[in-house]
């Protein structure tokens, strides 16, 4: 998305995980973060929340060490966070702690279905890293692009340009890249 109220950024630094909860309201709040360890697979394997308090206009910086996590194959496994408040996911990300030429990825198949008010539901059967959807009309735009895809998890992006016709928009993704058709 090219705007947020509030966003995540996670990093590794020095056997820790931080992430800085950034808000951009004008009044504070209690929020929960909520950390995922997952496989590729998109197997839960092990969850640690935190209740926070964003505060401003500031950043709220939250830590863990990397060994709460028995994080035993970083190329086949992500950190899935989740800020909620009062019970809505208000910001997400996922985080890996290697690089993504290393991750264990699996060639993909992303279906893209065509849904009312110029929406798209765009879905993956393996983990799909860095997808990007593009079509070849100059005037077509998403209101989220390049983005991941756990197994299964469904993804509804807004379509300027759309009308009824889905079929000429493609994607490309790293898993793609990796493992050329």
């Amino acid at each position: 998305k090219s705007y947020a109220t509030v966003f995540m950024q996670i990093a590794n630094e020095n056997k820790k995980i931080k992430i800085n909860c950034v808000s951009d309201s004008v009044k504070g709040f209690d929020a929960q973060l909520e950390v995922e360890l997952m496989d590729l697979n998109g197997k839960k394997l092990m969850s640690q929340k935190k209740e926070i308090t964003l505060t401003a206009e500031k950043n709220t910086v939250t830590e863990w060490n990397e060994k709460d996590f028995h994080i035993h194959d970083s190329a086949s496994s992500y950190l899935q966070c989740r800020l909620i408040r009062m019970g809505k996911t208000i910001c997400e990300s996922k985080h890996f702690i290697c690089k993504a030429k290393n991750l264990k990825l699996k060639s993909c198949n992303i279906q893209i279905t065509s849904l009312e008010g110029n929406k798209i539901k765009v879905r993956s059967d393996e983990f799909a890293k860095d997808v990007y959807l593009y079509c070849e009309k100059s005037d077509f735009s998403f209101s989220e692009n390049y983005f991941d895809l756990s197994p299964g998890e469904e993804k509804i992006i807004d379509c300027s340009g759309l009308g009824d016709n889905i079929s000429g928009i493609k994607y490309i993704t790293l898993n793609n890249i990796i493992f050329k058709p």
